[in-house]
């Protein structure tokens, strides 16, 4: 799930899930 974390693949998106992911 690191991918999140590096921005280029994802950007918004996967920040997006892994701020509701810590959130849980």
């Amino acid at each position: 799930m690191a991918a999140g974390l590096t921005p280029g693949k994802g950007g918004k998106f996967d920040e997006a899930l892994w701020r509701e992911l810590i959130a849980g």
